[in-house]
């Protein structure tokens, strides 16, 4: 209920602010390893995960089986990002693409809102749609069909 009250007021929706919390809590627990920090992680994880898996059902209509495959699959990459540490590459990266990584991971903030700002501009630019609005117009005008092939077209 609370992620769909939040959902159309933040970027992402609440289950991606409460996987964004999940890695703020492992970054946390890896700073500091004791067993608070480990339960606020687990806690957050499983919380995080279960959120997702119902949004997603929601939002995507899905039966139980689908329901069980995506829980399952969030499950395995929880697990396999549970074990996720910091550390040195074995082989350097050439020079240029650490300096571009580099550039890009101390500037992330910026290009993301730069890349907004400028979709923005070129949606109103062209007078494109949100995908959500077209799908809303096309499901008002009762053409189900239609819908489908948006997801369906390449």
């Amino acid at each position: 209920m609370l992620a769909s009250l939040i959902g159309p007021y933040v970027e992402y929706g609440a289950e991606g602010w409460a996987l964004a919390l999940v890695g703020v809590a492992h970054r946390r627990w890896l700073d500091r390893p004791d067993a608070s920090t480990q339960v606020i992680r687990i806690a957050l994880a499983v919380a995080a995960g279960t959120l997702f898996v119902v949004v997603e059902k929601a939002d995507y209509a899905f039966d139980m089986a689908q329901t069980i495959v995506l829980a399952f699959l969030i499950a395995a990459i929880s697990l396999a990002l549970v074990g996720f540490r910091r550390a040195d590459l074995v082989t350097p990266l050439a020079p240029p693409l650490a300096g571009a990584l580099r550039f890009c991971g101390r500037h992330s903030l910026i290009l993301y809102a730069g890349q907004i700002v400028v979709l923005a501009a070129l949606a109103w630019m062209f007078q494109i749609a949100p995908p959500d609005q077209k799908v809303r117009e096309l499901v008002d005008d009762g053409a189900e069909q239609r819908v489908a092939a948006l997801f369906t077209e390449p």
